[in-house]
């Protein structure tokens, strides 16, 4: 193809603006393309006429877009790598692209994505399909990764169809047999920033039928493989999982105010007394009962809340309503910013701004000089202030772990338990074989750091060590309480699940941990130090198992919504093993007459000796040990000598007192040995190094 005659393509498409001329010249372009591709491409470049092409983009004909887009597919696809990564850096052509397409309120049709997904795989197709493109196998690269958040934003930008919902799932299944196949189209999308808000925008924070459900089950699948990912394969790539929960949590937080602010809107939106009923359908309620009913008990914060009707409407039928209408409303007014200011309060956010307009707006509303009409104005413009602009002052408030989150890590330590499982089984080596191993030293490193980030939050978020082993020794109530938006049950299945991995990981392993500790700018013995409190946590549950279960008359509750938080801790080793496939393996009371299990022994010695070379950390973490088994012990003598102390379940006879089964049991002598002898090893210990 001659340069020249691509210059004159170019002069007049960027000349030429009737529709019919512009489509018949660039279908010339498009056929130079798919016959003369190299030399087409080669004097694309030199004229620069991708300038020409991003300015066709913005037609608003879908022929027009498509081809060029099939044309801009071409191009990427055969010009070097370095020119194409100044073209995108220099120009910022993928933001260009989606705001061009959008430029007329374009909806993304099936045309269009299947020219954006030849774009992103820079597999032209000289065909324009209407329906699907062919499926996605091995052979498929990721070239332009970056190209994938516009897509998402065209997809949430475009009105919701059924077209378009068919798009979004064609988009993710793309995804997931892109990342599926290889591993370099995994690391292509991990090397961009901040992937996780566009692709937690493609799926539903809160689920409302089954086709936001198969959605959200596809975006999950896709974060289990690019998290699963970074652990394995990518140095670092831990921090891959905290920037996802720190994005997903700013999600969930905008998520939750927006639905409050709606909600604020559609309270003064079903009560504004220009609309002829206020209520649900359900129960309808003309606007002079809600006026009585105000002025006989002086509220109206039980009104339903159900929008009926738009505010400016409204405001022109105010001169209608009789004279109770500005008191109405300033009693209104007040209830509604007394609730959106302790809301603001509870959100961390600047509260002297919102009480002065709090103060101002109360001040207008009690003005008895102005008319009707001027109270209902001012209330309607403070209405849409506080429905509309509220979201401007929104602070981020305390992580929580959230369904979302919970999720997340779920699915992620499924995937590293896999593994775990496959070493555990191998015939021909063993698990220390595959930890030592040079190829899975990242991953034990990112798994390390997994735990660490993750432990002393869940422990505070499942009651913490103290409650917990207060609980187990103590003839006190409970003081258990979940925090952080975990339920109790679920807190203790991750804690158990790190513990797991803490067992290969940590104490099946002679690994150091300095520098890992240096990259969280963490003090020594930092790691070992949360392991330890797992293993605490953990064993002080299954103390405080062992203790109820032996009571006479024990029964735990089916229904998850009746258990207190004794019981949820209880119901938790239950559902590990449910978890797992009922595997017995995992549940840790094997002897119900033993009040320390010989794994949770095993464990603490693990603590003790893992890093022995360091005095100062082992002598520590040795002190912690002792102190522990002496709580113990002190809370096994009490039950011992006061055995009438030991309270009794509600369905037990209050006059009858017996002895909890462990105080009875033959293992009692072999229960002690068990800890007398971590007790003395400590010491042993102990006494060595003050030597």
């Amino acid at each position: 193809v001659d340069e020249e005659n691509v210059q004159s393509i170019l002069n007049y498409l960027s000349t030429i603006h009737e529709i019919e001329n512009i489509h018949d010249v660039l279908s010339l372009l498009f056929y130079l393309s798919t016959t003369h591709t190299k030399s087409t491409v080669a004097a694309l470049d030199r004229r620069g006429g991708i300038h020409v092409l991003f300015k066709l983009l913005a037609n608003n004909n879908n022929l027009i877009q498509i081809k060029t887009l099939k044309i801009i597919s071409y191009f990427f696809a055969n010009i070097p790598y370095k020119v194409k990564i100044e073209l995108v850096d220099s120009y910022a052509l993928w933001p260009l692209l989606c705001q061009r397409l959008s430029l007329y309120g374009c909806q993304l049709s099936m045309v269009i994505y299947n020219g954006l997904f030849e774009l992103f795989t820079e597999r032209p197709d000289p065909q324009i399909h209407t329906s699907r493109h062919p499926i996605v196998d091995s052979s498929y690269s990721l070239m332009n990764a970056g190209l994938l958040k516009f897509v998402a934003k065209l997809i949430q930008s475009s009105e919701e169809t059924n077209e378009l919902h068919y798009v979004k799932r064609l988009f993710l299944s793309d995804m997931v047999l892109l990342f599926n196949t290889s591993r370099e189209n995994r690391r292509r999308l991990l090397q961009c920033s901040i992937w996780q808000d566009w692709m937690l925008s493609l799926g539903y924070i809160y689920i409302r039928n089954a086709d936001e459900f198969k959605l959200n089950e596809t975006v999950f699948s896709l974060f289990r493989m690019l998290l699963y990912h970074s652990m394995k394969y990518e140095y670092g790539g831990w921090r891959v999982w905290v920037d996802t929960l720190a994005i997903a949590h700013s999600r969930v937080t905008c998520a939750d105010h927006e639905i409050y602010v709606e909600r604020v809107r559609n309270q003064f939106q079903s009560a504004t007394p220009g609309n002829k009923y206020s209520g649900t359908a359900d129960n309808v309620v003309p606007d002079e009962q809600l006026v009585s009913q105000k002025t006989n008990t002086g509220s109206i914060s039980g009104v339903n809340e159900q929008p009926n009707g738009d505010i400016e409407n409204t405001m022109t039928e105010t001169d209608k309503t009789n004279t109770d209408v500005p008191e109405f409303v300033t009693d209104f007014m007040k209830n509604v910013l007394d609730e959106v200011a302790s809301h603001f309060d509870d959100e961390g956010v600047s509260s002297n701004i919102l009480h002065n307009e709090s103060s101002n707006h109360r001040q207008a509303l009690s003005n008895e000089n102005s008319g009707g009409s001027t109270h209902y104005e001012r209330a309607a413009t403070q209405a849409n202030y506080l429905a509309q602009g509220n979201s401007t002052g929104l602070q981020i408030p305390d992580f929580r772990w959230s369904l979302l989150h919970q999720r997340l890590l779920s699915d992620l330590l499924f995937a590293i338990e896999t593994d775990l499982q496959v070493w555990r089984t191998h015939g021909q080596k063993s698990v220390m074989d595959f930890v030592s191993a040079t190829e899975n030293a990242i991953f034990v490193h990112n798994t390390i750091h997994l735990v660490s980030q993750c432990a002393d939050s869940l422990i505070y978020a499942s009651g913490g060590i103290i409650a917990i082993l207060s609980s187990a020794t103590s003839q006190l109530n409970d003081t258990i309480s979940p925090s952080l938006g975990i339920k109790l049950e679920k807190g203790v299945n991750f804690i158990n699940r790190l513990l797991n991995i803490v067992d290969v990981m940590v104490f099946g392993s002679t690994l150091g941990f300095s520098h890992l500790e240096q990259e969280k700018n963490m003090s020594s013995g930092g790691i070992l130090r949360q392991c330890l409190r797992i293993v605490l946590y953990c064993s002080a549950r299954n103390c405080l198992e062992v203790r109820h279960r032996s009571r006479p008359g024990f029964k735990l509750e089916s229904s998850p919504t009746r258990r207190d938080a004794i019981q949820s801790l209880i119901a938790a080793s239950e559902d590990i093993m449910v978890d797992y496939g009922g595997s017995s393996s995992l549940l840790y009371i094997k002897h119900i007459g033993k009040f320390v299990q010989e794994i949770d022994v095993s464990r603490l010695r693990a603590c003790s000796y893992r890093d022995a070379d360091d005095s100062k950390s082992s002598q520590f973490i040795a002190l912690v040990v002792v102190y522990f088994l002496s709580i113990l012990m002190v809370g096994r003598y009490r039950d011992i000598l006061e055995p009438e102390r030991v309270p009794l379940t509600p369905s037990e006879n209050p006059g009858l007192v017996q002895q909890p089964t462990y105080l009875q049991s033959d293992a009692d002598d072999e229960d002690s040995q068990s800890v007398q002898s971590l007790a003395d090893d400590i010491e042993t210990s102990r006494g060595r190094y003050a030597k």
